[in-house]
């Protein structure tokens, strides 16, 4: 019986051992086959995020947070460095507070900025694996904040990834980042207002529900267990309300009221902003319900900052 047991756990062990070694042969080369894509963006400021040891603001998100925070104008604002690590949301709101843990020091803020859904079960128990392996590409050490719970999701989009890696070898396509991107994390991409006619009947009207205000344990769970990552390391970590397009509300501001009542009492996250102030007018978008024009981006930041004062966050 010992003898089959001691068998069992040594073809376990080489069953692991060559999964892995596929998974960093697969994923290491060839090397930065997808650095032109948006998603790309998350190694540069990953890097920012670990070169940055100045009191700084750490933002979590999707696009909502990278189309709608105008990083200079809250760095001039708040007298902090700005590393936001809300690029898509398609990664997974797990994500960005995993890479978070990376370089959170004594003073940093850290802001949950996530869109509408975070509080649904299973939102921190699930990754784009498409989106975050063709983003980390690469980059193995970005893999090491994965937790082991999400990595049979990886695992299992592997062949894929592959492939997929051939296709974009062959015809990379166009350079999106370059584009979008100034290199050091910032968007450049000029999003004039004016844009944006919003058709709810349309494809890409994309209604927000949030007629859904209870929280899901698990996901409750999770940010209390991340809350108090951040309370040891000495940083203040904070709720704000995402931009969204007011025609795309599906609900009520008294929902969006239940839901802040909802997170501060079952999490503990002081939630400093009211929803109803981020629902911004067409003015203000440019071609999503999330995406914020360069004027809304502005007036959404003024009101971020101005909420981070009223909030006594703001050591400096």
């Amino acid at each position: 019986m010992l003898r089959f047991i001691g068998y069992a756990a040594a073809v376990l062990l080489l069953s692991a051992a060559i999964v892995a070694g596929l998974f960093v042969a697969i994923t290491v080369w060839p090397q930065d086959v997808f650095d032109h894509t948006y998603q790309s963006e998350i190694q540069v400021r990953y890097n920012k995020l670990i070169e940055t040891d100045d009191p700084k603001i750490i933002i979590l998100g999707g696009s909502s947070a990278t189309y709608g925070i105008n990083e200079d104008m809250l760095e001039e604002k708040t007298g902090y460095k700005v590393v936001n690590l809300g690029l898509y949301a398609s990664f997974g709101d797990l994500i960005p507070a995993e890479l978070s843990k990376a370089n959170i020091n004594a003073g940093d803020i850290v802001i949950c900025a996530y869109e509408y859904g975070w509080n649904k079960e299973n939102d921190f128990d699930t990754i784009g694996a498409d989106m975050v392996m063709s983003g980390f590409d690469s980059h193995i050490e970005m893999y090491r904040y994965i937790p082991l719970r999400i990595w049979p999701q990886l695992i299992g989009y592997l062949g894929d990834f592959r492939e997929k890696k051939k296709e974009y070898e062959a015809d990379p396509g166009e350079d999106i980042r370059g584009e979008l991107f100034d290199g050091t994390g910032r968007l450049v991409l000029d999003r004039p207002s004016g844009t944006m006619h919003y058709d709810p009947d349309g494809d890409k009207a994309n209604p927000q529900d949030v007629t859904n205000t209870e929280i899901a344990d698990d996901s409750a769970k999770y940010l209390r267990k991340y809350k108090n990552y951040v309370e040891t390391r000495g940083a203040t970590i904070v709720f704000t309300a995402p931009p969204l397009l007011d025609k795309a509300l599906d609900g009520t501001a008294e929902d969006l009221e239940k839901l802040v009542s909802n997170e501060e009492s079952e999490i503990g996250i002081p939630y400093i902003s009211d929803p109803a102030d981020y629902l911004l007018n067409e003015q203000y978008f440019y071609d999503t319900v999330y995406h914020c024009s360069s004027e809304g981006a502005d007036l959404r930041t003024q009101m971020l900052a101005e909420d981070l004062e009223n909030a006594g966050v703001l050591s400096r």
